[in-house]
């Protein structure tokens, strides 16, 4: 079974409005491995909450990647990312999206501080995660339709 290993998260600041996220890890591939596989993306806030599981870490963003064009037509983009299972191997994922600061805002607000009397605003840090998920074929089942008047 396929596995997704060693994935890092890099964050650099483009321009005073973007940052370039990097995502990179590599996948195990097991020798009985065939097919096409699916990798999504997404980066997620850490705080400490309410929840249960004492966590409310919230999604930031979902990484999307362009399809190939067919014809003259450009396919909305998906997503995931189709890896090709290369059996008994591992394959190397490095993807780069540039993001807008304010989507990264996970912790929005100041922090103040007093410095010689003067009142100063510190940007509350932000704590950022990647997941990487890796799948083949998720099974998708559709419901009857159903007639309703709903107004």
């Amino acid at each position: 079974m396929a596995h997704v290993k060693d994935t890092k998260l890099h964050i650099s600041r483009h321009d005073s409005s973007k940052w370039d996220v990097r995502v990179t890890g590599h996948i195990d591939f097991a020798p009985e491995d065939m097919g096409q596989y699916k990798l999504s993306i997404q980066l997620f806030g850490s705080d400490k909450g309410e929840s249960e599981s004492g966590t409310a870490d919230s999604l930031l963003y979902t990484f999307f990647f362009s399809q190939k064009k067919v014809g003259s037509i450009h396919l909305a983009p998906r997503a995931y990312k189709v890896i090709p299972a290369q059996p008994g191997e591992s394959v190397e994922f490095d993807e780069t999206h540039r993001i807008d600061k304010s989507t990264l805002d996970e912790d929005p607000g100041y922090v103040w501080i007093y410095r010689f009397g003067t009142r100063i605003p510190i940007p509350r840090a932000d704590e950022i995660y990647a997941v990487a998920r890796l799948y083949k074929d998720p099974s998708v089942a559709r419901s009857n339709i159903e007639k309703a008047l709903v107004f």
